[in-house]
């Protein structure tokens, strides 16, 4: 009997510690990659100077530059996993740099870009849920459009009854109508997180609306004005909460990042503490037994 509970005992260690060795030590330190389109405007417009003596497009250039390096280079939780990629609109809109951790080979998409044409949001968010969808065909990520413009759009899909009228721009409202529409139902719905950097160049009520329709594209909403800040956010790779798409000013959502720690079929991860616990309760149990049959014994 002393025999057969001494095995018990040493089986019961060996197992526990095997089952606390199942627990993933850096799970807590997992999260899912971040896949960002950043989508610079270079419409005609671009080519007008803003407060500080630069263009809108050499501004957004500068930004765009900081912006990846924030996000590839320098940030303390940068997953080798991340990526980032380019893509221009006008009157159309084009895919620059495809996905990819190369800042070099970002600076360079970024360094080509020549203003031109009109400025069409609508197209832009098209091809970035595009652009989204096809790396997702073989890989697992969170998603997140960063979008650099002067905020006027000219071009491009339109709609009349929406959220803005000729009240608040006699012609470019039905653009950002349009634009809008179509971000709330299609981008933010896989859901992406989508973040604006306005460089205006504008004033009076033109740049109230460009702001306003700057503002209400954001989802997760991360918003900033080029100029009055240096702080460019790291794009963190959420999970958020379904909002409904015709909300016109959507609340912060939460942030959690996903636990990628490969769980158990049946209970996941906690059921190796499950285990452990149990096996715990054997060992002690063996213990209490080999004591009293010790003092038997004596």
């Amino acid at each position: 009997m002393k025999k057969m509970l001494s095995a018990l005992l040493v089986f019961a260690l060996v197992a526990c510690m095997s089952a606390m060795c199942m627990v993933p030590a850096s799970a807590a330190s997992k999260r899912t990659a971040r896949y960002i389109v950043l989508a610079i405007d270079i419409s005609g417009s671009t080519s007008d100077k803003i407060s500080n003596g630069m263009t809108t497009l050499e501004a957004e250039k500068v930004y765009a530059k900081k912006f990846v390096r924030k996000n590839l280079g320098l940030a303390d939780d940068v997953n080798k996993e991340d990526r980032i990629a380019i893509i221009s609109f006008e009157s159309r809109a084009h895919k620059i740099v495809d996905f990819t951790n190369d800042i070099d080979e970002l600076d360079k998409g970024i360094d080509e870009l020549k203003w031109t044409g009109g400025t069409n949001f609508y197209d832009m968010l098209v091809l970035a849920n595009e652009v989204f969808d096809e790396a997702a065909k073989t890989k697992s990520f969170g998603r997140s459009l960063f979008i650099a413009s002067d905020g006027i759009p000219q071009s491009g899909q339109s709609l009349t009854n929406y959220e803005y009228t000729s009240a608040d721009h006699s012609y470019c409202y039905r653009y950002a109508n349009a634009a809008l529409k179509y971000d709330r139902e299609n981008i933010w719905t896989v859901p992406t997180s989508v973040y604006t950097l306005g460089a205006y160049n504008t004033t009076g009520r033109e740049l109230e609306f460009a702001k306003r329709f700057m503002k209400d594209l954001c989802f997760a909403p991360g918003y900033a004005q080029i100029i009055t800040s240096d702080e460019l956010p790291v794009i963190e790779a959420i999970n958020t909460k379904l909002t409904t798409p015709d909300v016109p000013d959507p609340q912060p959502v939460d942030t959690d990042t996903k636990d990628d720690t490969p769980k158990s079929p049946k209970t996941g991860v906690e059921h190796n503490y499950a285990v452990m616990f149990a096996l715990v309760l054997v060992s002690g149990a063996g213990v209490v037994l080999l004591s009293k049959k010790s003092k038997e014994n004596a």
